[in-house]
């Protein structure tokens, strides 16, 4: 996601420390805070998977329990991961 830009705004207040290991369903809700649009964070997630299983370091400190999948959501919600929303021409 390196050519991806957003804001610091859009950064979450989720407080990692208040979960040993987050579930799916903490992450998703919080990442799609986030990321509001749907498609947006399906692509953004899916792309860091693909990124994170061909060897990439994760960019947050992560458990061993996390799959690459909630690895992928924690980044977008610590801003790790950032997006930029294009106007059609």
């Amino acid at each position: 996601m390196s050519d991806s830009k957003a804001t610091e705004s859009s950064k979450s207040d989720f407080n990692f420390d208040s979960f040993r290991t987050p579930t799916r369903a903490q992450l998703l809700e919080e990442a799609s805070k986030v990321v509001p649009n749907t498609q947006v964070l399906i692509n953004m997630v899916s792309k860091r998977v693909r990124e994170l299983n061909y060897g990439d370091r994760a960019l947050i400190s992560v458990s061993p329990s996390m799959s690459a999948g909630m690895i992928a959501l924690a980044e977008v919600i610590a801003g790790k991961l950032k997006f930029e929303m294009r106007q059609p021409d």
